[in-house]
């Protein structure tokens, strides 16, 4: 088509008459405009073709925002590709074409071979989404609009958990069969002696610090509610109600597996809805992800009792992403209540708190190396988020109204902690010295020896910072012995506790299971200072904690009511220690 050359006094005339929303009326003008039929046409058919290529770059926009797993350098390649081939075509793109590229990109995204329908399925998942995700716009919270939304996403997410994880949706035989098969894989007669040699060694440390003790180890309690919670309830005690007895909706369908998925599915299509969702996704708040704690689904497939770990797992999930939401929109409130903007910036300083608070600190750098953190300990998030706690409040890096509103939370627990330490030495032995390891703890009445963390965990790091700084300790007779002892020769006192005992006796409670039972076969001691046992180890890799603890503690020679107590606190999440196993 010839270029049109018109005079300049014309050019705002033409301007005026493009920008008619009506084709008729434009065409009309134009040809006025002109004085020629022909030159009417050819630039109304100009401007058509240049309307559709700004729709067409408009749509193109739309459809790559819709690959939300997509990172942004992967949607870069796939625009180049695309605009790469609309360079060399004069008509429009087809939307399997669209769908080709896709499948390329999302096949190297996640290193495996994407079949074309699963690809096409995607794409109708997102249309039928989006369409639902505009019918429940203005709808109140948890309407059915809403809902039919949130469970379409879900289905999306769960195509492409498939696709990262294929596993997952099988059976344990078959599970069993595949990783079987992978493990075989990765003995390549190609690779040599050496090769081979090096693959058994992987395989041993990916067996040795397989995430799977940690899903069976969390299991069969409600420990979250004042473990990882205690924050949660000090901070915001609403939150903590309402995600609590969400998260125990849950835990109460453990004989029921479609129970379990059908009330869970609900709560995960009630967040994903939420107007705020998105948001919250932009500035990294962990709703959405795999927690540390439960981070494999093997125990799930075991016939007959695989609920009982699926129903932990999720009702865990409830709780924490729950109140991570809830505390993020707190925040954002709070923010909006003292005229604050809410920059990229604030938003994810917020996040980063409320993340914190649910035991989910922020790993920094370290980010990328999280995978190999967590084989070594338990979570190194949560032990992040303890730090937090005391951290915080000084920290620079963090916005001034998140590091002021960060402060109150320290004020609260510390505060809360304080009392209840105060309220129980009215009634029983509470320890008060942070030299000593019962820090915290109040004694059970009426128990020889035991006794509950009212910490939450926080304790321990009191009780570390103090003897390392003080280099004293108090023994289980409350005697205060000097660390690093040494006699008049300079020489260290053999059988004295030095500082570096303090260290590595800290941070071995905090390995994952795998790691912590090697360090007892390394030490010849467990937890109780007993030699540890082949039997006795794999007994306790593959026992819930608090049901292995309410085990021994029913099966011990306290009053009823001291085992009554000791379990209550354990299952839910105050932790025990009969310290009369050390003696």
């Amino acid at each position: 088509m010839p270029l049109i050359c018109i005079s300049p006094d014309k050019i705002e005339k033409l301007k005026e008459i493009v920008s008619t929303n009506s084709s008729i009326s434009r065409a009309k003008r134009l040809r006025d405009l002109f004085g020629s039929d022909e030159l009417a046409k050819e630039a109304n058919l100009l401007y058509e073709k240049s309307l559709l290529l700004k729709n067409q770059d408009k749509a193109l926009d739309k459809f790559l925002s819709g690959f939300t797993e997509l990172g942004q350098q992967a949607k870069k390649e796939m625009r180049e590709k695309i605009a790469e081939r609309l360079a060399n075509r004069a008509d429009k793109i087809q939307k399997d074409e669209l769908l080709a590229i896709a499948e390329d990109i999302w096949s190297r995204k996640y290193k495996v071979d994407i079949p074309f329908e699963t690809v096409k399925k995607i794409n109708n998942i997102k249309i039928q989404s989006d369409d639902l995700r505009a019918k429940m716009a203005g709808t109140v919270d948890g309407s059915d609009q809403r809902i039919a939304y949130g469970l379409k996403e879900q289905e999306l997410t769960d195509v492409i958990s498939g696709l990262k994880s294929p596993t997952d949706a099988m059976g344990i035989i078959d599970t069993l069969k595949s990783t079987s098969k992978d493990t075989a894989n990765r003995f390549n007669k190609d690779k040599g002696v050496v090769g081979n040699i090096g693959e058994g060694v992987s395989l041993v440390w990916d067996v040795s610090t397989s995430a799977a003790y940690k899903a069976f180890q969390s299991s069969m309690d409600i420990s979250y509610g004042l473990r990882q919670g205690f924050k949660v309830l000090t901070t915001n005690p609403k939150a903590w109600k309402e995600n609590w007895l969400e998260a125990f909706k849950i835990f109460k369908t453990l004989g029921n597996k479609e129970k379990t998925e059908q009330v869970s599915r609900l709560w995960k299509a009630r967040i994903i809805s939420n107007d705020m969702y998105q948001t919250a996704i932009d500035s990294k708040l962990a709703v959405g992800v795999i927690e540390d704690f439960f981070p494999k689904t093997w125990a799930e497939k075991i016939p007959g009792i695989g609920n009982i770990f699926k129903a932990s797992n999720e009702a865990f999930t409830v709780f924490s992403q729950g109140a991570r939401m809830s505390l993020f929109e707190d925040f954002i409130k709070t923010a909006q209540s003292k005229g604050r903007e809410l920059t990229p910036e604030l938003l994810k300083d917020i996040a980063t708190l409320a993340n914190s608070i649910t035991g989910r600190g922020s790993l920094g750098s370290l980010e990328r190396s999280s995978s190999v953190i967590n084989k070594i300990f338990y979570s190194g998030r949560y032990i992040k988020s303890s730090l937090d706690t005391f951290m915080m409040p000084f920290s620079n890096k963090l916005d001034p109204f998140v590091r002021a509103e960060a402060q109150k939370v320290a004020v609260k627990n510390i505060g809360t902690i304080g009392v209840l330490m105060y309220t129980a030495s009215l009634f029983t032995d509470v320890e008060f010295d942070p030299r000593s390891s019962k820090f915290g703890k109040m004694k059970i009445p009426g128990s020889e020896d035991r006794w509950v963390d009212l910490t939450a965990g926080l304790g321990s790091y009191v009780v570390l910072t103090t003897k390392q700084a003080l280099g004293q300790t108090k023994t289980q007779k409350g005697k205060i012995v000097e660390l690093n002892k040494r006699d008049k020769k300079g020489n260290l006192v053999f059988g004295s506790q030095t500082r570096m005992d303090v260290g590595f006796g800290w941070v071995k409670g905090k390995f994952a299971p795998a790691p912590n039972t090697i360090a007892q076969f390394m030490e010849g001691r467990d937890y109780s200072g007993k030699k540890p046992t082949v039997p006795g180890a794999l007994r306790r890799l593959y026992t819930p904690i608090s049901g292995g603890n309410a085990w021994e503690t029913i099966f011990s020679d306290d009053e009823s009511i001291v085992k009554f107590l000791s379990v209550m606190a354990d299952v839910n999440g105050m932790g025990t220690v009969d310290y009369s196993k050390f003696k």
